[in-house]
């Protein structure tokens, strides 16, 4: 799988952190999946999974490793979509 640099897009995204829940979350953990993060489902609820996949995913994308899913994580997530080879 490598990431498809897609058209870059500042789409503002809501901040997002444990406890939170709903569609926001939801996306969040659609995308988390898709770069092969795998919190348990996409239920909507911001979670210790969640939290403990987004510390993963900064870490790996050099990132403040913090669980709070700000904008630089969103634009990260967004404009480099994996693609199957």
């Amino acid at each position: 799988m490598q990431a498809q640099n897609v058209q870059s897009k500042q789409v503002a995204q809501p901040l997002l952190q444990k406890g939170y829940s709903g569609q926001s979350v939801r996306l969040l953990q659609q995308l988390l999946a898709s770069f092969g993060y795998k919190p348990i489902g996409s239920d909507g609820i911001f979670g210790d999974q969640t939290e403990s996949r987004v510390k993963e995913f900064q870490s790996n994308n050099g990132l403040v490793k913090d669980g709070t899913v700000g904008q630089r994580t969103w634009d990260i997530l967004i404009n480099q979509i994996p693609t199957a080879d």
